[in-house]
């Protein structure tokens, strides 16, 4: 593809790259298991979660479960696997997630027992806006971020460690903010899930394009799309 049409923010003005610059695994799974989970959970305690089979995996049962902070079961419900299947499970009195206290969930996905299990972490939480303010769990709040090049000077595109994402946003914590944007890169899978713990926003980016065309246009939104099925149930 003509490089000016493909999604590749830093890649032009900070420096050329190549490779893989996160980590890659190649997973053996049953033809029996769950494709997808989508879960979206308010500040009124219920989880709609939307599941995704593989076709094998039809008519067989699904067991799920929420879980708190300390691995206690606070909701459970039983479905039977589907190529589509909307579950909803109802938690009382549920910890909110916010910038104060990032307080988190986790939902199990266990499909015929042991044939397939799927861990899947959230929180509790509302994002709106109303009268010009964005409010988070129904409070106005006010985003003090700041622009996170994700830019390392050895790893290039790569964190050096899970250490040093945490020691960064410890810092942005202390440094009195609750948002981070994360510039024009789709950052590693960890950079969410530390934002999750430590309660700050991230504010995601897709990577620009020198041309836009209708090519780059699609790319970029295929890129949008991809996010979303990685990313979306993070809290953050």
């Amino acid at each position: 593809f003509p490089f000016g049409e493909v999604p590749h923010g830093k890649i032009s003005w900070y420096g050329r790259i190549g490779g893989l610059w996160q980590s890659v695994s190649l997973l053996a799974r049953d033809a029996r298991r769950l494709e997808a989970v989508v879960i979206t959970a308010g500040t009124d305690g219920l989880v709609k979660a939307e599941l995704d089979f593989s076709a094998a995996a039809a008519g067989l049962p699904v067991k799920l479960a929420v879980r708190d902070a300390g691995g206690n079961v606070v909701a459970e419900s039983s479905v039977t696997a589907a190529a589509s299947v909307a579950v909803e499970l109802a938690v009382t009195a549920p910890k909110l997630w916010g910038i104060d206290q990032a307080n988190l969930y986790t939902l199990t996905v266990l499909l015929d027992d042991d044939v397939d299990v799927v861990e899947e972490r959230f929180g509790f939480r509302s994002v709106e806006t109303r009268d010009g303010k964005i409010l988070l769990n129904g409070e106005p709040i006010y985003m003090r971020g700041a622009l996170d090049q994700d830019y390392y000077p050895d790893g290039i595109y790569t964190p050096p460690s899970l250490e040093f994402l945490e020691d960064q946003a410890k810092k942005a914590k202390e440094l009195g903010l609750n948002t981070l944007r994360c510039h024009i890169k789709v950052p590693d899978p960890r950079y969410y899930d530390l934002a999750d713990r430590f309660g700050l926003l991230v504010w995601t980016e897709i990577p620009n394009v020198a041309n836009f065309t209708s090519k780059s246009a699609q790319r970029m939104r295929d890129t949008m799309t991809g996010i979303l099925k990685r990313d979306r149930n993070h809290p953050s």
